[in-house]
């Protein structure tokens, strides 16, 4: 809207943020310690947003290197989010989307009016990777640049959860819809996730649950709530999160009694 710009500007720059996000996370994977970012208490979503935010407003105002290397400095001066909001169940946790793209629109603005930033915060000295003490696998950055577009290996949530358990929501709500197979045909739904993959949020798992779910937050982590409504519902939406959604005995019962699920290291 500031710029003007028609729709070929706007696609561009939506693709040019899809570039930059994946490409920083696939670099960055993890802590020198050998922990995942979020393991580490730092939201990807948070972190890594706000130069995607940049290259994205960067390429519809239509910055040339020096002033998108620039942006892509200043969103790094901003850069920030934690989980713990998460853990809580603050509001803030919803907002690390729109704060991300807020940074990296001011970054882009100001690089825009020659305000001046850092130029090399993925390669100089005290980059964003040793400043948050991160591995870097530098090929990554310009990996098939300009050959395979990282917006088309990407795709939408189905379901109003965490993505670890969308696999397993999909297979039970497609076992239900080709095969008939009904709750009380089910006597327990084991699944088997990576051995890093959170099963719950803080100390809530099935046993813990006799008053419900604490948060919204809480729920969308938890993959036994999570399978258990999916048994119960048929659906994993929006309503299926309410504060009175969180406390039905029906799908903490089921979450208790009949979901279980395995880490496994190796896979």
């Amino acid at each position: 809207e500031l710029k003007g710009a028609n729709g070929r500007s706007l696609i561009n720059g939506v693709v040019a943020g899809y570039e930059v996000m994946p490409r920083l996370v696939k670099a960055l994977p993890r802590t020198r310690e050998g922990i995942s970012m979020g393991a580490r208490g730092l939201n990807n979503t948070a972190f890594f947003g706000s130069f995607a935010a940049a290259a994205a407003a960067g390429a519809i105002l239509g910055l040339d290197a020096d002033q998108m290397a620039t942006a892509l400095g200043l969103a790094a001066e901003q850069t920030a989010g934690t989980g713990r909001s998460g853990w809580e169940g603050a509001w803030s946790w919803r907002l690390h989307g729109g704060f991300a793209a807020e940074r990296g629109l001011s970054a882009a603005l100001m690089a825009a009016h020659g305000f001046q930033g850092p130029q090399e915060v993925f390669e100089g000295k005290d980059n964003i990777g040793e400043a948050f003490a991160l591995e870097c696998e530098p090929e990554w950055f310009l990996f098939s640049l300009g050959q395979r577009w990282a917006i088309l290996d990407s795709g939408y949530k189905l379901y109003s959860c965490r993505l670890f358990y969308h696999s397993a929501i999909h297979s039970v709500l497609e076992l239900k819809r080709e095969h008939g197979v009904a709750l009380e045909d089910i006597e327990k739904v084991t699944v088997y996730l990576p051995g890093i993959t959170p099963i719950g949020s803080e100390g809530h798992t099935p046993d813990d649950r006799a008053e419900g779910i604490p948060h919204t937050a809480a729920a969308l982590d938890n993959g036994y709530f999570c399978i258990a409504t999916a048994l119960l519902h048929g659906q994993v939406l929006p309503s299926q999160f309410t504060e009175d959604a969180l406390r039905d005995r029906r799908v903490l019962d089921i979450a208790r009694d009949r979901v279980g699920i395995i880490t496994v290291p190796s896979m």
